[in-house]
């Protein structure tokens, strides 16, 4: 048996055109794709959930998209929207967990032809420069930069990072 739930999947940003369509930008934890598959949403209203049925909903932004409802017909009627938040009837949405660098620590590090360096041991920041202290196979302490540039894949359940990393640098520490 699946559970539902009502979650927030955006917000109204502003009127679209004059047939009563809306703006709305969707928040970090849902794609538009999601959208395409629901009848309806709610609009939060004075803190409480109003349906209201899709008819057209368009765009091709990861978090933005058009949508008309079948009951707003004008810019007028729209305009009193601006602003509310949206909400769906969701099954099992799980919030997209925002992970900093810090939170790492104890993640296997793995090369991009998925050999294992060894276990993150901690994380440190200097000037503009961040690194991973990494405890080797061998026992060793090697840092690795923490930087977008070389981290390929965060495999939160798996608990591992996947890098690939500048040549010759783990020879350093041999």
């Amino acid at each position: 048996m699946s559970r539902t739930q009502i979650v927030e999947i955006g917000t109204i940003k502003r009127v679209h055109g004059v047939a009563g369509e809306f703006q709305i930008v969707l928040t970090p934890n849902t794609q538009p794709t999601e959208l395409n598959k629901l009848e309806s949403v709610f609009i939060l209203i004075d803190a409480i959930p109003v349906p209201f049925f899709i008819e057209n909903i368009r765009g091709n932004s990861p978090d933005i998209v058009i949508v008309k409802f079948d009951t707003i017909n004008s810019a007028n009627e729209a305009a009193e929207f601006v602003g509310l938040k949206i909400m769906a009837n969701l099954k099992h949405k799980k919030e997209r967990r925002e992970v900093s660098l810090e939170d790492l620590a104890g993640f296997q590090l793995i090369d991009q032809m998925g050999s294992l360096i060894g276990a993150i041991v901690a994380y440190e920041e200097y000037s503009a420069n961040a690194v991973f202290f990494v405890k080797d196979l061998k026992g060793n302490e090697v840092i690795i930069p923490a930087s977008e540039d070389i981290i390929l894949d965060v495999n939160l359940e798996a608990r591992s990072i996947t890098v690939q990393l500048p040549e010759g640098l783990l020879d350093i520490y041999s």
